[in-house]
């Protein structure tokens, strides 16, 4: 049987016996065409501003715009500015105090338990330090109490 379409015909074999591509073989030796650089260009230039369109469209309550948005598949930012005033932290009960401002922000709904989870990190790590340093002043007196004697 002949072969009807002659673009099928066998093709030299530009692969390795591992499956990769030989020295000097250009796997796509057109490039990406112009056209499609021109496009990717236009629309990260209009994204922006038609994102911001059907975001407005959405709040004044339009269903396909929202249905647009989240067809998307833009995954929403994994975090946001949290506004919670919770003070130097110079001290342990500077510390305490911060984790109790933190707890009234997420029980008056200011914040997400998810919100409040890196502040309370942060507050620890601040105890921690502030834990370290005084083990560190204890150590050095003990240290020099018992040079001294």
């Amino acid at each position: 049987m002949t072969n009807p379409n002659p673009e099928n015909r066998a093709v030299e074999v530009i692969r390795d016996e591992r499956g990769r591509w030989k020295p000097g073989v250009c796997p796509n030796p057109g490039g990406r065409s112009r056209s499609d650089l021109e496009v990717a260009a236009l629309l990260a230039r209009l994204t922006p501003r038609a994102l911001e369109v059907l975001g407005q469209k959405m709040e004044e309550g339009d269903l396909a715009a929202a249905k647009a948005i989240t067809s998307l598949g833009i995954a929403p930012p994994k975090s946001r500015p949290v506004r919670v005033d919770i003070g130097p932290l110079r001290t342990p009960q500077e510390c305490v105090a911060a984790i109790g401002r933190i707890s009234e922000a997420v029980s008056s709904a200011e914040i997400t338990p998810t919100d409040a989870a890196p502040l309370i990190g942060l507050v620890e790590a601040a105890q921690k330090s502030l834990e370290l340093a005084d083990m560190d002043a204890r150590l050095r007196a003990l240290e020099a109490r018992s040079e001294g004697s």
